[in-house]
């Protein structure tokens, strides 16, 4: 390759040109042939051009008159078979049109206007019309147009000879008005050194349009696709997975949870992450260890082991899976010798998994240490038959402390009496509590009456008796012997309990399962908002009483009422607008309308009900 010397006079490259485009117009300009024969001419390679070789680019700068800075910004610089260069960022095929040739008819029409000496070829090739994203020019709003070529490199290098044998192609070209899509918008200015997606800037370029167009084709043709024809996607495919990605990992996290949650209603019952997430598993399995589509890679990676119970060191989108955090529902249900239904109310109750999980047992992965805990207070549970044995009382007075909410089963109970567990250490402490209670009185045990013997006085049940014992209304109470712990042998004054159990109570009052069914919410989330740290803004308790070895709130139903007219639970709203929480938290934020009470988890979120919150929450 021979250095050629300044050619005169100079033909200015136009912005955004292409450096084989500008080539195929000084030929043209100053000889009147193919860029071919001018390379030939001047020694100049037509192949080091096209593929962007730094010593073509200089020296064909130094002919034209041109800053070989300038014109490598613009260069399509090819580094491997199917990689590409552009502006610092790595492309691949599958993001470069490299098949016909594509067009804005109203540049063209500028370039044939403005051009400064009407002579030679004035139509350019832009590169950035060569990046499969960019469909619509964003200067003119107009859909680009294209031309058939015999193949890529022509196409690009002789663009003006292709327009130059028909100029009406010009006139011709259909001029669809439209407005591309916010993933062309992101791409050029990414392309331009902008940056404003935290989520899609961490991921190359390239990676970050195959991720997002490949997210928009499953979103809107299910996971039954080729990961490959992503390069197809179209712009309403490409808008949709760009609504997913910029919702950053929590978004994406939800999609591919949605995705598993179809597929366990479709029947998938088994291991089957290929059958579940289809082409994104293809997609992200094939990128290799530490390779592309990173971080999103991370995200698929955590849902598959969100869905599936792996073993430490399974092999799983290229990276061997970590220990497991927790153990499966069906493994801590075989190690409490229950049944596994009975394990998973129990589970509910406790709050370690959500009622409505409708996942199989091999598919919840549950905490270890509370499972475990779980498990071996069902492995040592009393049956409601030994309660009485147990506690010394009669069959009717435990029944009378179950009613009263004094003690409480394992689980929500709903296997009826003689299937329910209960705790031992439950009833160790309640037999301890009323011990300590019975033996701190110094009075004789003259005068006194047993339990049957007030029950039937004030015409309350044992159970109603003993609860107001353990709730501190009651004290004037003794036992016969200090060491006996049994119920049924207890002693009372009369005048104390007919004054504590007959005074005037609220009948209006409401405990905290009831409120919880009034507020429809979880009980969980009523006890917080009734916490001294919410006050005075949260829920006002009439009282509070003793409840299974702690303290519990009682409600009025007038502080409720207000309490719902005031706030609304975010959990509610969803479930009427069949939303994705994260999607309700994302409209929210966007209209600067935060929480009433902080929350921890999404689906705890209570806000001031207000017009704009269902303005912000309701509409797209």
């Amino acid at each position: 390759m021979t250095d050629p010397k300044r050619l005169f006079p100079t033909l200015p490259r136009r912005a955004g040109e292409s450096p084989i485009s500008w080539l195929s117009r000084l030929a043209s300009f100053h000889i009147g042939a193919s860029t071919r024969d001018f390379c030939r001419l001047v020694g100049l390679s037509r192949a080091g051009v096209y593929r962007g070789e730094k010593t073509a680019l200089a020296v064909l700068a130094e002919a034209g008159g041109e800053p070989v800075e300038t014109l490598a910004h613009d260069a399509l610089i090819r580094t491997a078979r199917s990689t590409y260069l552009f502006r610092g960022h790595s492309l691949c095929s599958r993001t470069v049109v490299t098949g016909p040739a594509r067009f804005c008819p109203a540049c063209l029409e500028e370039d044939a206007s403005d051009h400064p000496h009407r002579l030679g070829a004035p139509w350019a090739h832009r590169t950035l019309w060569q990046i499969r994203t960019c469909r619509v020019c964003s200067r003119h709003g107009l859909a680009l147009a294209e031309i058939a070529a015999p193949s890529a490199r022509s196409a690009m290098a002789d663009f003006h000879a292709l327009i130059g044998r028909d100029p009406g192609l010009i006139s011709r070209a259909p001029r669809l008005v439209t407005e591309g899509g916010p993933l062309q918008t992101y791409v050029e200015a990414r392309l331009n050194g902008a940056r404003g997606q935290p989520f899609l800037d961490a991921h190359g370029l390239r990676d970050a349009i195959n991720v997002t167009e490949l997210i928009g084709l499953v979103a809107t043709r299910g996971v039954n696709v080729n990961h490959v024809e992503a390069a197809s996607a179209t712009a309403e495919q490409a808008h949709a997975g760009f609504e997913i990605m910029t919702g950053g990992e929590e978004e994406l996290l939800a999609f591919l949870g949605q995705i598993a949650s179809d597929a366990r209603r479709r029947g998938m019952k088994r291991f089957a992450p290929r059958e579940t997430f289809g082409a994104l598993h293809d997609f992200f399995a094939r990128s290799g260890p530490g390779a592309a589509a990173e971080p999103s890679r991370s995200v698929f990676r955590d849902a598959v082991f969100r869905v599936f119970p792996y073993d430490e060191g399974a092999n799983v989108a290229g990276d061997p899976a970590p220990a497991p955090s927790g153990v499966t529902l069906y493994r801590a249900a075989r190690a409490s010798a229950a049944h596994p239904k009975r394990f998973r109310r129990a589970l509910e109750a406790e709050g370690l998994i959500s009622a409505g999980d409708d996942r199989p047992p091999n598919f919840i992965l549950l905490d270890s240490a509370g499972a475990e805990i779980l498990a071996k207070d069902l492995r040592s549970a009393l049956r409601f038959i030994d309660l009485p044995s147990y506690l010394g009382c009669s069959r009717s007075v435990a029944i009378s402390l179950l009613k009263a909410g004094v003690i409480a089963p394992i689980g929500n109970g709903r296997a009826g009496l003689r299937r329910t567990g209960y705790r031992r250490s439950d009833m160790d402490m309640l037999l301890r509590d009323v011990a300590v209670r019975a033996t701190a009185q110094d009075a004789e045990v003259t005068g006194w009456a047993d339990l049957s013997a007030v029950s039937r006085q004030t015409s309350l049940s044992s159970g109603r008796i003993i609860a107001a014992v353990l709730n501190g209304s009651l004290s004037d109470i003794r036992s016969v012997a200090a060491n006996v712990c049994r119920l049924d042998v207890l002693r009372f004054r009369s005048e104390a309990v007919r004054e504590a159990l007959t005074s005037y109570e609220d009948p209006d009052e409401i405990c905290v399962s009831s409120a919880a069914a009034f507020l429809r919410t979880s009980p969980e989330v009523v006890v917080r908002l009734a916490s001294s740290e919410m006050a005075p803004a949260g829920l006002t308790s009439a009282r509070r009483v003793r409840w299974n070895g702690g303290e519990r709130p009682v409600f009025r139903r007038r502080d409720l009422e207000n309490f719902a007219e005031a706030y609304v639970f975010l959990s509610n709203e969803v479930r009427i607008l069949r939303l994705f929480p994260s999607e309700a938290v994302r409209r929210l934020d966007a209209a600067d309308i935060s929480p009433a009470f902080p929350a921890k988890r999404v689906r705890a979120r209570v806000y001031r009900r207000e017009p704009r919150f269902f303005e912000a929450i309701r509409n797209a």
